[in-house]
């Protein structure tokens, strides 16, 4: 005779399968462990070091698609896994907060991990989208933009899959939206209202320029800021902005002895009392605007304006 037993203990619901003997004890055979709450990836994760997060990420991704047996994963593992570290480690804390679902045997008087799956919730926190039902989202969202659903209608162009795709196409909702009202948004801030990422990939840009039928400079607004120079030089103007640096005259003394750039600002404001010793002291700040970045077209006229004059 067999009996199952059910309990839950620190988030985690343990279904277990005994064999009933009569001149011995109760014989453990297959026990299956799922998770109590919805699942929470990010708190599991965020406290894990890169190699032990990559780990995680790896057995959710070999179990979101079904059913997959342990032992293949372990002949699996190469020199960056380690299937001890993760069963000793990590499956509990996959199991309570990432949707790990997970079946083990007794073998040798203990539990061995047999097989896993993960919840299919999890499929969107790891990339994983499903056309039919991302198009039909899409579908509502754009009812107000027949250009954007025909572009929907056609589908990704060759080069972009349904997540960049569907990234561009909110995009450019956003875009027609705020210029309705006058406004542009920056690029970053754009990404922000889509889906909080960063990612204007040269492929995403493009297809957004090919949707609304215009540059993508000219949809974002250009980020500007003021330039720091500080020393031996002049211009007519009060202030030096990155957008405009490409236009305005420079003079540099001829005794200039150098320039030095700095790319923090509370570093460039202890070194500007070089430039009372003739030394061109000028903030690049990381993360800066196109204007701003050493490899712009303004950028490098500045610099290599000052390092003929010096």
């Amino acid at each position: 005779m067999r009996t199952e037993r059910s309990h839950e203990q620190d988030g985690i619901r343990y279904r277990e399968l005994w064999q009933q003997r009569k001149r011995y004890p109760p014989k453990p055979l297959r026990r299956r462990r799922t998770p109590v709450a919805a699942p929470d990836p990010d708190n599991v994760l965020a406290r894990l070091d890169d190699e032990r997060a990559a780990m995680a990420e790896r057995v959710l991704r070999a179990g979101i698609n079904g059913r997959r047996r342990w032992s293949t994963l372990r002949s699996r593992s190469g020199p960056s896994f380690s299937p001890l570290v993760v069963e000793t480690e990590l499956l509990d804390d996959l199991c309570r907060r990432a949707g790990l679902i997970v079946d083990d045997v007794w073998r040798t008087d203990r539990w061995v991990v047999d097989a896993f799956a993960v919840e299919q919730s999890m499929r969107s926190w790891l990339g994983l989208i499903d056309p039919d039902v991302l198009r039909d989202e899409l579908a509502n969202e754009l009812q107000r933009r027949p250009a954007l659903l025909n572009a929907l209608s056609t589908g990704p162009p060759a080069g972009i899959d349904w997540r960049s795709f569907a990234f561009v196409l909110r995009a450019a909702e956003r875009v027609l939206d705020l210029s309705e009202h006058g406004l542009k948004a920056g690029q970053r801030e754009l990404a922000g209202l889509v889906d909080h990422t960063k990612a204007w990939t040269p492929r995403r840009k493009e297809l957004l320029a090919q949707l609304l039928g215009e540059p993508f400079e000219s949809l974002v607004a250009i980020l500007d800021r003021q330039l720091g120079v500080r020393g031996p030089i002049s211009h007519p103007e009060g202030g030096l902005w990155a957008s405009a640096v490409g236009e305005v005259d420079l003079a540099v003394a001829t005794d200039v002895r150098g320039v030095l750039l700095v790319e923090n600002l509370e570093t460039f404001r202890t070194l500007t009392v070089l430039a009372d010793a003739a030394w061109l002291v000028l903030h690049v700040p990381g993360g800066p605007p196109p204007g701003l970045h050493p490899r712009s077209t303004s950028m490098r006229r500045l610099i290599s304006t000052l390092l003929a004059s010096a």
